[in-house]
């Protein structure tokens, strides 16, 4: 069963001193968790990104099939009305040239929009929860740094090291 030990600090020294300190400890960096009231561009804040993106290929794929499905839906539309040409194609792609291309870019920016909300992981459960009164201290300090892990040593360890560090309130949580 998983578990999480969190900790409020009321500076960005103290939490990243944690956090050196938990990475020290052996405790791995996915593990760690952090929340900040406000954006904290500190490396060590960051999380640990090793994968490239797939937003441009997803915008490609939505492109691709925005491009087939503005071509298929006029000329399916054209052909099924039994239009009176006068001698004239009935499908022209000069006069479906809009539709083509605003289906296109309508299909390229669903795929940039839906890639970009699923590698961010959103929409997504809160990782950390705190209780009432620690999230009252939360809004004051700013800083939560915690760890969640599935062994007890590994919470009793980081326990140990956010209180070394400075933490203002401890929680645990299952």
């Amino acid at each position: 069963m998983t578990e999480r030990v969190l900790g409020v600090f009321e500076t960005p020294a103290d939490a990243r001193r944690a956090v050196r300190e938990l990475v020290n400890a052996g405790i791995p960096r996915q593990n760690i968790i952090i929340c900040s009231t406000e954006p904290m561009l500190d490396p060590e804040f960051l999380p640990v990104e090793d994968r490239k993106t797939r937003m441009s290929l997803w915008a490609i794929v939505g492109a691709i099939l925005g491009c087939a499905i503005g071509y298929s839906l006029p000329v399916t539309a054209a052909r099924l009305m039994g239009l009176a040409s006068g001698g004239q194609p009935i499908v022209s792609l000069w006069a479906f040239a809009i539709v083509i291309f605003e289906l296109t870019a309508l299909g390229a920016i669903g795929g940039t929009v839906i890639t970009f909300f699923r590698e961010a992981g959103l929409p997504e459960r809160p990782r950390a929860i705190p209780s009432a009164e620690m999230a009252r201290t939360f809004v004051d300090a700013g800083l939560i740094v915690g760890v969640s892990g599935d062994r007890m040593e590994t919470i009793e360890i980081a326990d140990r090291l956010l209180r070394e560090a400075g933490a203002r309130e401890i929680e645990h949580q299952r």
